[in-house]
């Protein structure tokens, strides 16, 4: 998932987590409550529980803002995603990339295809 950036001690409190027993068990729990096959339209698959890691990570996260009053969440509907389409500019997409356009990208794929085009993110990222 994206966007869950947290110290690993913040985790351990958010899961209630103090060792690998724990890891264990929430696993095998979230697993018995995660549901049935649910086919998904975007994805064109079917697959177990499909959107419940995201569930039950939000529900954690609500738990502990209440009991911290420590969080803080994107604004999702203002995200701004940079997509592969069909007519792909590379060039365009940099220079918003530069800019600040974006604030969330997804690589493209196929790897090969798109490969010099996510070492020119990089550059942008480690020469801002």
């Amino acid at each position: 998932m994206s966007y869950c950036l947290a110290n690993s001690n913040i985790w351990k409190d958010i899961f209630n987590i103090d060792n690998l027993n724990d890891i264990i068990n929430t696993l095998k729990n979230w697993f018995l409550q995660c549901g049935t096959y649910v086919f998904n339209e975007r994805f064109r698959s079917k697959c177990i529980g499909f959107h419940f890691d995201q569930q039950i990570l939000f529900k954690y996260l609500e738990s502990w803002k209440i009991k911290t009053n420590n969080l803080i969440l994107f604004n999702l509907n203002k995200r701004k995603r940079l997509k592969p389409m069909k007519n792909f500019n590379a060039k365009l997409e940099l220079e918003l990339i530069k800019k600040g356009f974006y604030d969330d990208y997804i690589f493209l794929r196929p790897f090969k295809e798109f490969h010099q085009f996510k070492l020119d993110i990089k550059n942008i990222i480690l020469n801002s």
